[in-house]
């Protein structure tokens, strides 16, 4: 049996069906919406580590095209069964690298020109590397205004829910922290191999290498997708977007805190 290992996480789709195409808030995409929104105010993030990010479609041309190879070797070698399993570490790193700060740089780009309408805060949000610092950060930033939140519901004879979601969220950046504070180096030999063994016709058709990845268009293309499909504005609503954020005077939407930066944040707030 052989094996494609899907190492780091899958964002949205780079053309198919369309680009920017996603449909939940697994892995990555449920950062940025948080990020964008303003409901996400502060992360643990290495933004110097390379985060190996693959395109949705990618991943499934890739998964097609480990299935035809594994039945054409089979029969090459006339049905003998392979003693070991064959592995393809679909990664993005050793092709075409792209940090964390690259992508986030890029999503704050296209944030400050197309703005969402309906967002819970402006999109400011403090990136942290020491854990006891962010301990802090998640008390003033996500549990204080979520149990002020809770309050206005309870008062108002609704249910209150924010912290609940808060405890749900810091639970998911939990299971993430390995991905979004380290990195590995991965061997993509058979990922190499399986191209190699393509026609120029099926690379087209199904198409996953990573090599010259064009990260650029693609994280814009993120951004518009997370806007289209995940917060379903389309860009009718653009203009309004833009001068209600404008009114609220939005800040720079990165801080960035180290070892003794909190100190910083002190006079901030």
């Amino acid at each position: 049996m052989e094996t494609l290992k899907k190492n780091r996480p899958i964002g949205c789709t780079k053309s198919d069906p369309e680009p920017g195409w996603l449909d939940n808030l697994n892995g990555p995409t449920g950062i940025l919406t948080g990020f964008i929104v303003g409901f996400l105010r502060t992360i643990n993030i290495a933004r110097d580590k390379v985060t190996d990010i693959i395109p949705a479609d990618y991943t499934a041309n890739a998964l097609i095209s480990v299935m035809w190879h594994t039945v054409k070797r089979h029969q090459d070698c006339d049905h003998i069964k392979y003693e070991q399993p064959k592995i393809y570490n679909y990664v993005s790193s050793p092709d075409s690298p792209v940090t964390w700060n690259e992508c986030i740089e890029g999503i704050n780009v296209h944030y400050k020109v197309s703005p969402p309408l309906y967002i819970m805060w402006y999109g400011f949000y403090i990136i942290y590397t020491n854990l006891w610092i962010g301990m802090v950060l998640k008390f003033f930033l996500h549990r204080i205004p979520a149990a002020f939140a809770d309050f206005l519901l309870i008062i108002s004879g609704k249910s209150p829910k924010m912290m609940k979601m808060y405890a749900k969220t810091e639970c998911m950046l939990d299971l993430h922290h390995e991905f979004t504070t380290r990195q590995w180096k991965f061997d993509n030999s058979n990922i190499v191999e399986l191209l190699s063994s393509l026609s120029k016709k099926d690379r087209d058709q199904f198409e996953f290498d990573m090599v010259d990845f064009d990260w650029k268009s693609y994280i814009k293309s993120y951004y518009y997708g997370i806007r289209k499909h995940i917060l379903h504005e389309d860009l009718s609503n653009l203009d309004k977007a833009i001068s209600k954020n404008r009114k609220d005077g939005t800040p720079e939407p990165i801080l960035d805190v180290g070892g003794i930066g909190f100190i910083g944040i002190v006079f901030i707030f």
